[in-house]
């Protein structure tokens, strides 16, 4: 038996672990107590994660579908000859648009898939790149990238330092905190109250995260974030409550986002939003002192506002003084000036609009929601093609019947993924790939994400089982079989494949770059080799960013980006809309629910984590409305938008504000029968009730509209319960 120290790769978080080893199989993973970070803090889904990486259901080795929709093993040197092929056939007869490329969430936690992927689609040359990024967080880049000039440069919460911190749509008790690296979140939350801060949970739900010692919970109505915000801002401007020497050295555009800010009808947001008018003047109090700091997640990203918002929240941090200020929001530093040399070679802008509905590229990538469009809309340009990788757009985009028929249809579909998911089940070929512990790995797309910076890298701590492989082995192999010019040098894929047989010596494997960036900031791979747990870089430096490395054409933080500029100015005409909705007695608004065992689509067939739960999601509601609807607790009712339906149980929930049903997302697994334990489960996709299609999608960050849907509730007759 052996130790290995390691970190998670679920979340942001990247806690620390260690794994016991007996014979090629963990037997117990517990969190690092000497991480410098998340010190002996990991939950209960990375200390679990065995489950994922023994899972027997796991895919092993390359796949093929058959004529009669079977799967049969192949060798990889017939999978890639054969993907590789049909790459070319379809590239060359109707051109690179023709071949998509879909990656998800975890592609991300690991420094050479990203890497590998960059590679392959630089050389690729389409613009038919899609990611998760639009069904969870590209509003957050468009904004970063027009009021700072970099996508990358994303204000992270000073946690340790704050004094008031004000959190919309997001449940870090259960999910941490997307976007920045905060692993035991509620416990540095609650620090905060603990050394006389506030805290401030603004959620449709008493979350875990509201019901944390001394947090405060501000129910809201779903979807009306934007209007709370804009309220703050409008306390802070009408009562000159903001720097204005820092605004006018800082900054440009303040006096058109006052104008707006001053026409927002305070009253009209206590009525639409359901908080009181001195619960907002609390929250506007608290922020504009020294060390007040907002932190917006999906929960917003998702609803009809997710730019707008977030341009709000950074706006009242500089306005404030609590932009790069200790206690406010810091912006992290990478080792090497990531934002500014990707924003000089304008990689941070790569790619074109759409084919379907025009939209921008959002860091090289397109609206998930138009993918159906994209493959059935007639052209020379039509999509044919699709690699997926580490992402099920089956199950998680919106209108999933729609894309699932859409996928379908397509010449070639490819999953890079550790199972046969709902996408893989449609697939042509599945591909095996690694998972976290047989990988070695260093956090690099996440150096910026760091409230407290630090290094740490890892060995694999589980050997190959069969024939999984490392996505950067399968994009340069594809690369090489496809005549796709890896990184756009002809050649070099080759010349990779070749490299590989040097095996620890390879020149030109990706670690060699991480090595190199470490040397540039005074370290190496072997000195964090010789610190497993980590080591602490040094910490963010206040004042180290406005004037400094603002990287918009004159340096100052833009507060009405060209981008933002309409959705801002029709905020006091959205507020009005809204507020004639809710006078006309609007029904009720679907948002959605994390929970403490579950992530997304993908760690649904750990019956660790299931625990043999039958039913998996439910349709969460406040008595009242369940009373006036006449729906039991248990009884089966029908959700229902324009677009879709679904059916499961009901659960009366008094945590949950009136007006609003949560019911979480992930589930609806029968289609893929691979998948023993998450097939079995009993639950629903809820995206099959959110629109798909260039006119469901926000068109100023292309986001996919996933929450503050309006829904129809109704209990099924006694006949459908039975």
């Amino acid at each position: 038996m052996s130790t290995h120290t390691t970190y998670c790769r679920i979340c942001e978080a990247l806690c620390g672990l260690e794994v016991e080893v007996d014979e090629g199989r963990v037997t117990r993973i517990r969190p690092d107590a000497a991480h410098p970070v998340s010190r002996g803090f990991a939950c209960v889904k990375g200390t679990r994660f065995a489950g994922v990486a023994h899972d027997p259901d796991r895919v092993r080795t390359p796949l093929r579908r058959t004529a009669s929709g079977a799967f049969e093993p192949v060798s990889w040197a017939v999978a890639i000859a054969e993907i590789g092929a049909k790459l070319r056939a379809i590239r060359g007869a109707h051109g690179p648009h023709a071949v998509g490329f879909y990656f998800g969430n975890p592609s991300a936690f690991s420094y050479s898939h990203p890497l590998a992927q960059q590679g392959f689609l630089l050389g690729l040359g389409s613009r038919n790149v899609f990611s998760a990024g639009s069904q969870d967080c590209n509003n957050k880049f468009v904004v970063a990238e027009g009021m700072f000039g970099s996508p990358l440069l994303q204000p992270l919460p000073d946690l340790a330092h704050a004094r008031c911190v004000v959190l919309l749509g997001t449940n870090p008790a259960v999910s941490q905190m997307s976007f920045v690296h905060a692993p035991g979140a509620l416990a540095r939350l609650e620090a905060v109250v603990e050394r006389g801060g506030q805290v401030f949970v603004v959620d449709p739900r008493r979350t875990e995260t509201a019901a944390g010692k001394g947090l405060a919970h501000v129910p809201i109505r779903p979807d009306t974030d934007v209007f709370l915000l804009a309220a703050v801002g409008h306390l802070l401007v009408v009562r000159e409550a903001f720097d204005r020497d820092l605004v006018l050295r800082h900054a440009r555009g303040f006096a058109a986002l006052a104008d707006v800010l001053r026409r927002v009808d305070l009253e009209a947001v206590v009525r639409v939003t359901g908080v009181p008018r001195a619960t907002i003047e609390r929250l506007a109090d608290g922020l504009a002192r020294p060390g007040g700091c907002i932190h917006l997640s999906t929960g917003v990203n998702q609803g009809s506002h997710g730019a707008l918002a977030y341009l709000l929240a950074q706006a009242i941090h500089l306005l404030t003084g609590n932009l790069d200020r200790a206690g406010g929001v810091l912006v992290g530093e990478h080792l090497v000036d990531l934002p500014r040399l990707l924003a000089r070679t304008g990689l941070d802008r790569m790619g074109a609009p759409s084919r379907v509905g025009g939209f921008a590229p959002v860091l090289g990538t397109l609206p998930a929601t138009i993918l159906p469009d994209e493959i059935r809309t007639e052209g020379p340009e039509k999509l044919r093609a699709l690699i997926v990788t580490a992402g099920n757009p089956a199950l998680s985009c919106a209108n999933s019947a729609r894309m699932q028929s859409a996928l379908a249809e397509l010449e070639l579909l490819v999953t890079i993924d550790l199972f046969r998911n709902e996408t893989g089940q449609l697939a042509h070929y599945v591909l095996p790939t690694l998972d976290f512990l047989q990988r070695e790995d260093f956090p690099l797309p996440f150096l910026t994400f760091q409230p407290e910076p630090y290094l740490q890298w890892t060995d694999a701590v589980l050997p190959v089982v069969e024939q999984e492989r490392a996505e950067w082995d399968i994009f340069v192999d594809l690369a090489a079989e496809a005549g796709v010019p890896f990184f756009g040098v002809p050649g070099l894929a080759s010349a990779m494949r070749a490299s590989r047989r040097l095996g620890a010596r390879d020149p030109l494997h990706p670690r060699r770059a991480v090595d190199a960036m470490l040397r540039l900031a005074g370290s190496s791979l072997e000195a964090l080799r010789r610190a497993p747990h980590g080591l602490l870089r040094p910490a963010l430096r206040p004042g180290s960013f406005l004037g400094k490395r603002v990287l918009t054409p004159d340096g100052r933080v833009e507060l009405v980006p060209e981008r933002l500029r309409g959705a801002l100015a029709q905020l006091p005409t959205r507020l009005a809309e809204a507020d004639a909705a809710r006078a006309s007695g609007a029904g009720l608004v679907l948002f959605s629910k994390r929970e403490k065992t579950s992530h997304n689509s993908w760690l649904h067939n750990s019956a660790d984590l299931v625990r043999g739960r039958r039913v998996t999601n439910y349709a969460y509601l406040h008595p009242d409305d369940a009373r006036a609807r006449g729906i039991e607790d248990g009884a089966r009712v029908r959700v229902s938008t324009q677009t879709g339906s679904v059916e499961l149980p009901a659960r009366l929930d008094p945590d949950v504000a009136p007006g609003g049903v949560a019911i979480p997302h992930g589930w609806g697994h029968e289609g893929a029968p691979s998948l023993r334990v998450a097939s079995r489960t009993h639950g629903v996709d809820v995206n099959q009730l959110a629109p798909d299609g260039p006119g469901a999608t926000d068109p100023v960050a292309g986001m996919t509209r996933l929450t503050g849907l309006p829904v129809e509730v109704v209990r099924l007759s006694d006949e459908a319960q039975a």
